[in-house]
């Protein structure tokens, strides 16, 4: 899948990617729902085993959009800055 364009702020791609981000939400709860399937990690440490990942979902599918969370944040704090103090 192409990623978009970087766009000039973090906010932009945040807002441009709402489809996308609910999207991919939307399907691995189906894949969870109707066929048991979750996310898991190999583990060669105890045992060659997979354990469920225990990750935050809508950090790894910004990763993958490429959205940095502290650029996205620090993006939102200037923007509240902006609209306290005009």
């Amino acid at each position: 899948m192409p990623r978009p364009e970087e766009p000039a702020s973090m906010l932009e791609r945040f807002k441009d990617t709402a489809c996308q981000r609910e999207a991919i939400r939307d399907f691995l709860a189906w894949l969870r729902k109707e066929h048991g399937l979750v996310l898991a990690r190999w583990d060669e440490h105890y045992g060659d085993r997979l354990d469920p990942a225990n990750v935050v979902l809508d950090e790894l599918i910004a990763e993958f959009l490429g959205i940095d969370p502290d650029r996205l944040e620090a993006e939102r704090r200037a923007l509240i800055e902006e609209l306290r103090n005009p």
